[in-house]
């Protein structure tokens, strides 16, 4: 399973991780004939986008 950078297991404290390294994906998969489902994939990416900026993370 993946990690994200910063939560592994080292009982020293220490991080040799990069900072895009051990990052989990995203994909949202939609119907284009749903308006349900298109409304909530720009919801969920709106959220993504809000948190990246909060965190100084880039958009990729």
């Amino acid at each position: 399973s993946r990690r994200r950078a910063g939560m592994g297991d080292q009982q020293d404290g220490s991080n040799n991780a990069s900072p895009m390294e051990d990052r989990d994906d995203v994909m949202f998969i939609s119907s284009r004939d749903s308006q349900a489902s298109t409304l909530w994939v720009n919801y969920l990416k709106n959220c993504f986008i809000k948190v990246c900026k909060q965190h100084g993370l880039p958009l990729l």
